[in-house]
């Protein structure tokens, strides 16, 4: 398919193990960010729904503080993005 952009599941890396319950994770708490200003930018996201998923989640999860760390990143990562996108318009 020319000049067509392949899907975004054909240009993702599989998932290591190690860092699936942390994705699963980051499914379900994606949208509780908290906002802020007259505009409604995202300041940040809920550190409690991250970590009452990882306290119901605790026999799935090794090293819960590595767990969080990589939600976080994950969060950072795709608010850099976003941020990006807005800035350039």
């Amino acid at each position: 398919m020319k000049n067509e952009t392949p899907l975004c599941i054909d240009c993702i890396n599989p998932l290591f193990n190690e860092n699936k319950v942390a994705y699963d994770i980051w499914q379900l708490v994606k949208d509780q960010r908290l906002m802020g200003g007259m505009d409604g930018t995202t300041i940040s996201i809920k550190h409690e729904c991250i970590w009452r998923l990882i306290d119901e989640l605790s026999d799935k999860i090794p090293n819960r503080i590595k767990c969080f760390k990589k939600i976080v990143h994950v969060y950072k990562a795709i608010f850099q993005i976003e941020f990006d996108e807005k800035d350039s318009k």
